[in-house]
């Protein structure tokens, strides 16, 4: 590690921004300031998945990409397209 004045600039730079941001965190308006950050990180999170309704069929197909469950089959209610639907018919 050099000791040329430059690096002894940027180190003393580094230092009083670090301090400054430290100073802000710690006054009266930190809560706010949290609670400002919270809310924004919220709305830009997606909304979850809604919940699978697993009477509506049989099988369902896990899709990692967005995180959810698809039904089988294009989307055939219990009973229609099954096996035994198809062999009793």
């Amino acid at each position: 590690m050099s000791n040329s004045p430059s690096s002894l600039r940027n180190k003393a730079a580094n230092a009083t921004a670090a301090g400054a941001a430290k100073a802000r965190l710690s006054g009266d308006g930190a809560d706010e300031m949290l609670e400002r950050i919270a809310d924004a990180l919220e709305r830009l999170a997606p909304a979850p998945p809604a919940a699978p309704d697993f009477a509506a069929a049989e099988a369902f197909v896990w899709h990692p990409e967005g995180r959810r469950l698809r039904i089988c089959g294009e989307g055939s209610p219990r009973g229609e397209g099954s096996s035994d639907a198809a062999q009793a018919g």
